[in-house]
């Protein structure tokens, strides 16, 4: 069985992202356990979206999501912070259903 891309901590759930920038979609790329290359994102705005669109997808507010690692880079890990248990089940549903490759 393979291990999920996010974990559980203290404040809530840390989750390994792989993003994209400049794309026409707002899609989660897909999550990530491993290296990958690094490019800069644009001027920050991917970082920006990111958070905007976790915060959308899983009812949060922004001010609980933040880029823990990866700023410049294209995988990130990223804390979402709340209620870990219900945000580990809808990360574990969407994996599921296929939402997040």
């Amino acid at each position: 069985m393979i291990s999920p891309p996010f974990a559980l901590d203290a404040d809530g759930v840390r989750l390994a992202e792989r993003l994209t920038p400049r794309t026409s979609r707002n899609a989660i790329d897909g999550v990530t356990t491993g290296a990958d290359a690094r490019p800069r994102p644009a001027n920050g705005a991917a970082n920006t979206d990111l958070i905007a669109f976790l915060a959308a997808g899983f009812q949060l507010r922004k001010a609980d999501i933040a880029i823990l690692s990866g700023d410049t880079g294209r995988l990130k890990m990223i804390a979402l912070r709340g209620d870990g248990p219900d945000i580990a089940a809808r990360l574990t549903k969407q994996i599921e259903q296929g939402a997040i490759p």
